[in-house]
């Protein structure tokens, strides 16, 4: 399938290399790969050194500080494979499964409202750092210059690993 990659698919390519952990070596590598193949067309190196309109090291530590804070956001079931006993607990409460469901609809909403507040103020920093980058490539442009971005790997192949 033909990606495109525009600013905000660059700044969560650096996002995913933020990681402290990862399912499996070949997640951390891909990251690892698809930042770097982003960082040749878009001509920019998400660094403080690589930093181009401005070398405030304030703004830098901001920048990585908040993709570090968006991998935090998360909801109480985020790391459920299956949550199919929870459910059936719930369902047996009643009424009282009601108020559960109300609020974690409401820790949902807020995580998704973060998710979306950190995006933008990484965009306003990238744009402070390094410019308003309005280019966009493809995965055939990626291709020739040596990343194939259909080597994802796809998480439900390392089964074995969570």
């Amino acid at each position: 399938m033909e990606k495109h990659y525009d600013r905000a698919a660059l700044i969560q390519a650096y996002i995913e290399t933020q990681r402290e952990r990862y399912l499996h070596d070949d997640f951390k590598r891909f990251s690892a790969e698809r930042l770097a193949a982003l960082e040749r067309p878009f001509d920019v190196r998400l660094t403080l050194q690589g930093a181009t309109i401005s070398a405030n090291k304030a703004l830098w530590m901001l920048f990585h500080a908040t993709a570090k804070s968006y991998l935090s956001i998360r909801t109480p079931r985020s790391y459920f494979l299956e949550d199919t006993i929870v459910n059936d607990a719930l369902d047996r409460l009643g009424d009282q499964a009601a108020v559960i469901g109300d609020h974690e609809a409401l820790i949902g909403r807020v995580a998704e409202t973060s998710r979306e507040a950190h995006l933008a103020m990484l965009d306003e920093l990238f744009k402070l750092l390094w410019g308003e980058i309005d280019a966009v490539f493809t995965s055939a442009q990626l291709r020739q210059s040596g990343f194939d971005d259909s080597r994802e790997p796809k998480r439900w192949d390392y089964i074995d690993y969570m």
